[in-house]
């Protein structure tokens, strides 16, 4: 049985069977051929020669490429068009001067030409982004694995072993403050219900559990700091190291975390239609610096906007060439990689503080699927304004099942007041935000 049905089967058992169970899926999330494949090749590059990786990288990029252009109809219209021969291309350049650059709108518009029909057993993956509209992006089943073997081989800089390191994870998971996740070796803390009334219960459940790493949104792991530094609370725990997910992170936040829970930070960036994947270069610079693995895609940089493009090689059911990014890239002096900002940042504040990270609203479901944009808009806790662009006229019952999957997330901490408009609002540079925060943190 292979690790897909298990993890179907797991999900059925008893939370007592599952802790039992779980040592045996979580093997068989990283012992399987594709894992093992991904993570040996990673640990053979890094003893290669700067022109061998781009070789290796090229060698992928051109695979990708014929496959896109023999199993979809999108690219084998686009490269006819201009001219592009997959089989004979010779540089990176050739493919970035005549493919085009893809853009979100293209996605959606081209949906069914750009999913590769011969793959099955592929999952979706759903995100709203930092651009408020909705894409399902389909992965092979090679892409579950794949990723977890760069994220595997990233994070073993601080030691972390996905097979045997104990995690507690802080993000907006679920609608109970502490939940046990046995199949990661995993606690999970809700970032919506954390609180001064709640943080007690957080640090005696951390000082029972003595996880080893901690995980999860910068802004959450930074406002649980906080609570702990006002409150006086001791961790009795000696941690290994800080995981950062899903957002921006800014130097002044990552320096009191680490000072408060006394160890270092890594962080990593990528996103759901995995195009791109960019690892934290260790340092002591506060200021996170990221390189791009070359064995993931490739990747550009806008010269106009310093957006991110990136061509991902490890998903063939749903390749994106050239795909654009709204978060950009600038080339850092110093200890060299890129310094990337993005539209991930600041929280959404709930009436008792509770912090809420807009990375919560990537993934929707198909409710959302009316909708053509949403943004948010804060003046002060526990009061949200969400902007909706509708395709089409909502009716009242619509509207109120938006607006309940909306308090949902926000675990009903936040009184949410939708708006209809034409438009959403841009920054003074033209640009879009998903959150328009007036408060201060």
């Amino acid at each position: 049985m292979n690790t897909a049905k298990l993890k179907v089967l797991y999900e059925k058992l008893p939370e007592g069977i599952k802790v039992i169970f779980s040592p045996i899926i979580r093997h068989g999330m990283t012992g399987n051929k594709v894992f093992m494949e991904q993570y040996e090749e990673l640990v053979t590059a890094d003893s290669l020669s700067e022109e061998e990786r781009q070789n290796m990288q090229f060698s992928k990029l051109k695979e990708l490429c014929i496959f896109a252009y023999e199993n979809t109809l999108y690219y084998k219209n686009i490269f006819d068009k201009v001219g592009f021969d997959p089989y004979e291309f010779s540089s990176f350049e050739e493919f970035t001067n005549k493919v085009p650059v893809l853009e979100k709108a293209d996605v959606l518009k081209n949906y069914d030409e750009i999913n590769c029909s011969s793959i099955t057993g592929d999952y979706p993956a759903s995100t709203g982004g930092s651009s408020g509209t909705r894409l399902v992006v389909n992965n092979s089943k090679e892409c579950f694995y794949k990723e977890n073997a760069f994220l595997c081989h990233h994070y073993l800089k601080i030691g972390y072993n996905i097979r045997s390191s104990k995690v507690a994870y802080f993000g907006g998971m679920g609608d109970t403050l502490i939940s046990a996740s046995p199949l990661y070796n995993m606690m999970r803390y809700n970032s919506k219900l954390i609180n001064a009334e709640t943080v007690g219960k957080v640090v005696k459940s951390l000082n029972s559990y003595k996880p080893q790493y901690i995980q999860g949104l910068p802004s959450a792991i930074y406002y649980f700091c906080r609570l702990l530094n006002e409150g006086n609370y001791k961790l009795k725990i000696q941690l290994k190291g800080i995981i950062f997910a899903s957002e921006n992170i800014y130097p002044e936040q990552r320096i009191f975390v680490e000072k408060i829970l006394g160890c270092r930070a890594l962080a990593h960036y990528g996103h759901t239609e995995r195009a791109v994947f960019g690892e934290e270069i260790p340092g002591d610079d506060p200021v996170p610096r990221y390189r791009f693995n070359p064995l993931y895609g490739y990747t550009e940089i806008d010269p106009t906007d310093s957006c991110i493009i990136g061509t991902g090689f490890i998903n063939k059911k749903m390749p994106l060439l050239r795909y654009k990014t709204d978060d950009t890239a600038i080339l850092s002096g110093g200890s060299g990689g890129y310094i990337i900002e993005g539209h991930r940042t600041a929280a959404m504040v709930g009436r008792n503080g509770e912090r809420t990270s807009s990375a919560s609203f990537a993934h929707m479901d198909s409710t959302f699927d009316y909708i053509d944009k949403f943004q948010f808009e804060q003046y002060k806790p526990g009061y949200i304004t969400v902007y909706i662009v509708p395709k089409k006229s909502l009716s009242k019952s619509e509207l109120q099942r938006i607006k309940k999957i909306f308090e949902d997330k926000f675990m009903h901490n936040m009184e949410v007041e939708l708006q209809i408009v034409k438009e959403v609002k841009l920054t003074a540079r033209g640009k879009f935000a998903l959150l328009i925060q007036h408060m201060k943190d």
